[in-house]
């Protein structure tokens, strides 16, 4: 079994090559995808992510919830004690500034707490069929939501490119699988 590193490297270089017209219509279909869940049409409080380096286009999906009156959130970086995730509101007025892996992140806007999220998309660079995670390997993601052994809030949501799946990935203890992934071709279920 190819290592995570080795899968990471695999997975970014075959993204790196879709075209934007792919993306494009990934980024819609996935929307659309979204859309038909009845856990995101609930939803309230929405963490989303601004796309980075090929990761499926979020921007007709935080389009989506403003149209929807649902509040958006975008995660700040938090480097110390622990590197880990606050969630702020982002509105179309938000002022970004870039972090430092050069993605934007909202400035003096409302932090929402973790457990008042009703869900959050989550990039990830490669998943499998019980909708485990592979991300870009910091560990952010999976140390703030370390919470979702105890409590099943927020639902975590990946979004990815068909292309992404893969057979199989190994945990790690700290590891958070996600309760879906979506895909511009269909939505992932760990409870299939």
């Amino acid at each position: 079994m190819p290592s995570n590193t080795d899968i990471r490297q695999t997975i970014k270089q075959a993204r790196a090559k879709l075209d934007a017209g792919f993306q494009f219509a990934a980024g819609h279909a996935v929307r659309d995808q979204l859309m038909d869940l009845p856990a995101f049409q609930a939803a309230k409080n929405i963490a989303c992510y601004l796309a980075y380096a090929g990761e499926v286009p979020t921007q007709p999906l935080i389009d989506y919830i403003w149209q929807q009156n649902k509040t958006c959130y975008l995660p700040v970086l938090k480097t110390t004690p622990e590197k880990h995730l606050t969630f702020h509101a982002y509105h179309q007025d938000a002022q970004l500034m870039p972090n430092q892996y050069n993605i934007d992140e909202p400035v003096a806007t409302a932090e929402i707490a973790v457990t008042d999220l009703d869900l959050v998309l989550v990039p990830l660079v490669a998943f499998d069929k019980n909708c485990h995670r592979l991300g870009m390997g910091a560990g952010f993601y999976d140390r703030t939501f370390a919470l979702r052994k105890q409590q099943e809030t927020p639902l975590l949501i990946g979004l990815a490119y068909e292309l992404q799946k893969v057979p199989e990935l190994i945990p790690e203890d700290w590891d958070v699988a996600m309760d879906f992934v979506v895909t511009e071709k269909r939505v992932y279920s760990k409870s299939d």
